[in-house]
């Protein structure tokens, strides 16, 4: 799932070997959509360009496709990329417009030069990873690709480097696959999620940024999702034990007092911050997807109506830290004071 840089069109994959498109400047965004055929196996990953011309998606069929957003169709005359000898996992395209990114179960990446005349020719083969490519993204910067494979390693391919295949920068200390890969918009941090239940958070800004990663702890199983706030300040990481959790880039220790989001009944399989950071959408197996509020004034509000009590001290020190405590509903009880029900 994904939405165009200009918030036109939100694009969605399925399993029924097809991706739509859904006009969000129509009068009733659901009420038609656009059906792009030709995959001949489930539909994995899609990626918008940031100039709104391309979209590409990634599928089982081992193939990806291209799909020409500012054609009166879109969905007529996909351009096809073969060059994987196996199921296409990931894909992306650079904030430059430059280069698209494709990872696949057959081990390798492949990087795709959208400004060539036929951009669907002799892939740059990216080698090196022993199990299969899970997930791909480049840094807005457009300095690094970094890819995350099932063999329990991240790697940071050199962009400006004269062979980008050459030398990439090998992360180690994940003890199972890695799932996800997220940078941060401000090119600060690298997100790896793993099997192990763990995420963790490298410094792109280090001399060495496969040293001293920061550890993220507290997920009781599989990490499935990872997700960054557009002004990088919040992380949320998505876990088979049905809960998120939201991590503050900005604190001294950023692995210190997540908070964690209930509510799931089944794993959380997708995470999403909206472009103005005021939300958070987590998307699990139990099907509906749910909503929170990043922004302070949402976080009151929401308090107020399903908790009816004022924060508790730790709750405040997540939320205000270095602020004195202070009760921010005068008419409600304290964080230790018995709440009257409120009759229906």
């Amino acid at each position: 799932m994904g939405f165009s840089p200009d918030s036109r069109w939100l694009v969605t994959s399925s399993w029924d070997f097809t991706a739509r498109l859904w006009d969000l400047k129509a009068e009733d965004p659901a009420a038609k959509s656009v059906v792009l055929c030709g995959h001949e196996h489930e539909v994995n990953a899609v990626s918008i360009s940031p100039d709104n011309h391309w979209l590409a998606t990634a599928s089982k069929d081992g193939t990806a496709r291209l799909w020409d957003l500012s054609a009166k169709d879109p969905a007529a005359n996909s351009v096809v990329l073969c060059g994987h000898e196996g199921v296409v996992n990931a894909v992306d395209i650079s904030l430059d417009n430059r280069w698209l990114a494709t990872g696949s179960g057959d081990t390798k990446a492949c990087l795709w030069d959208l400004t060539a005349k036929n951009s669907a020719a002799s892939p740059l083969v990216l080698r090196g990873h022993e199990r299969a490519v899970r997930a791909v993204e480049f840094s807005p910067d457009n300095h690094w690709l970094a890819t995350g494979s099932e063999d329990r390693t991240a790697r940071l391919w050199d962009l400006s480097a004269q062979d980008p295949a050459a030398r990439p920068v090998v992360l180690r200390g994940h003890e199972s696959g890695i799932n996800a890969v997220e940078i941060s918009p401000d090119n600060h941090w690298l997100v790896t999620c793993s099997g192990d239940r763990t995420a963790r958070l490298w410094d792109l800004r280090a001399k060495d940024p496969a040293a001293n990663p920061i550890l993220l702890r507290g997920h009781e199983s599989v990490v499935n999702a990872v997700g960054i706030s557009p002004d990088s300040r919040w992380l949320v990481t998505g876990s088979e034990d049905h809960t998120a959790r939201l991590w503050d880039l900005k604190a001294k220790d950023p692995a210190a007092n997540p908070v964690t989001l209930r509510g799931h009944t089944r794993g959380v399989s997708a995470v999403e911050i909206g472009r103005d950071n005021r939300w958070l959408v987590t998307a699990s197996w139990d099907y509906p997807a749910q909503l929170w509020p990043l922004q302070v004034e949402d976080l009151i509000d929401l308090a107020r109506i399903k908790v009816g009590r004022n924060f508790t001290t730790e709750e405040w020190e997540v939320y205000f830290p270095g602020e004195l405590y202070r009760k921010t509903f005068p008419d409600l009880p304290g964080p230790d004071e018995r709440a009257t029900p409120i009759d229906d």
